[in-house]
């Protein structure tokens, strides 16, 4: 049988670990949740380029677009599509 002494001595140390457990859960999460905002950021970033890629195949595209990075919170205006040579690609 245990003594005294020694049943404190493990339920602290179940206690710490739980309490680490808890811990470990907790920072989890919020990488988690960090991870799916980046994911959802990049899909919405690969939706962009592959509807520019659709209209650069076509031709059919503005000389300039918008680009509203929503991860960053910024807007900025991209140039015009232009080739390596710095001629317009369409429009």
């Amino acid at each position: 049988m245990l003594t005294d002494r020694s049943q404190r001595a493990l339920r602290d140390r179940k206690r710490q670990r739980v309490q680490e457990l808890e811990n470990q859960v907790t920072t989890l999460l919020i990488k988690s949740s960090a991870l799916e905002t980046g994911n959802e950021w990049l899909k919405q970033q690969l939706m962009v380029a592959q509807r520019d890629n659709q209209m650069l195949k076509t031709g059919n595209c503005p000389s300039f677009a918008v680009q509203n990075d929503s991860f960053m919170n910024t807007s900025t205006a991209r140039e015009p599509l232009t080739d390596g040579a710095g001629q317009p690609m369409c429009g």
